[in-house]
Parts: structure tokens; C-alpha cells; sequence
């Protein structure tokens, strides 16, 4: 199987807010932690009132796969395991793009804790990743 760690992108089909379903550029924020987990956040177009806190301008960045202003959506961040990528692989609804540049990803890793839209579970995670542990109450 693929490999998966930080400042991986992946265009995934998977479920967000509402149970809606739609294909988003995914950032992987980190390593996995132990449990084989990953923050993951997805990017999307910018357009009308959307959060601020991380815009990344195609100019901006060595990213190929960007061709409009976009932002972070930290509202839909996730904690999700390697296997579950990896079987989005499998079903044809990931598939990898390229690792964003160092100034563009810490931006993005820099967000997750500044948005206030991020989800507070999501934050302890991730924290928890930071320190080398995984969260003792996992999301699952």
C-alpha cells in the first residue's frame, strides 16, 4: 500500500458535515500517530463568506493541482485512520496529488489550532500527534 504522512495532499470523496459527500483536496497535517490516525483538512474554492484563517493563492504555491484562490475548511477537519484512506484508494475515491511546499503546509498546520472553526476534538488530536501520543479518546 501507499504510504501515507504529512504534507500529503489526496483529492478524496469522503463524508462531511450533514453526511454530504463531495470531492475536496485533502491535506494531511501530520505523521500518523500510533493508532495509525491522521488529521486531515480539506481545501476548497474561495467563494462568498468563508473562514479566513488559512487562504492559499495558486500564485503562492508550488502546488499544481490549485488553480483558484482557496481556503482551508478547518469546519471540516478530520481525524481518520490510514486504512481508511487507503481503502479510498482502493475504491477509486482518493487519489494522491502533491505534497504542498514547507511555507504553504505550515500555514495550513499553523490554522488548525488558530481557526476558530476547527473542531475541539480535532485540536486535541492533533496536539496529542504533536507530542509523539495519541489521543486516549480517539475519534473514530
Amino acid at each position: 500500500m501507499m504510504s501515507v504522512s504529512k504534507q500529503n495532499s489526496f483529492l478524496m470523496e469522503i463524508s462531511g458535515i450533514g453526511s454530504s459527500v463531495s470531492k475536496h483536496l485533502y491535506v494531511i497535517c501530520e505523521n500518523p500517530c500510533s493508532l495509525q490516525k491522521v488529521v486531515v483538512v480539506p481545501m476548497q474554492t474561495a467563494r462568498g463568506i468563508y473562514d479566513t484563517t488559512t487562504e492559499i493563492d495558486p500564485k503562492t504555491t508550488t502546488h499544481k493541482f490549485l488553480k483558484h484562490k482557496s481556503y482551508m475548511a478547518y469546519y471540516e477537519a478530520q481525524v481518520i485512520g490510514i486504512s481508511d484512506i487507503e481503502s479510498l484508494i482502493s475504491d477509486g475515491k482518493a487519489i494522491k496529488k502533491d505534497n504542498f511546499d514547507n511555507n504553504t503546509f505550515l500555514k495550513i498546520k499553523k490554522g488548525i489550532v488558530k481557526s476558530d472553526e476547527t473542531p475541539d476534538e480535532v485540536i486535541t488530536c492533533y496536539e496529542h500527534m504533536l507530542e509523539n501520543t495519541c489521543c486516549t479518546n480517539p475519534v473514530p
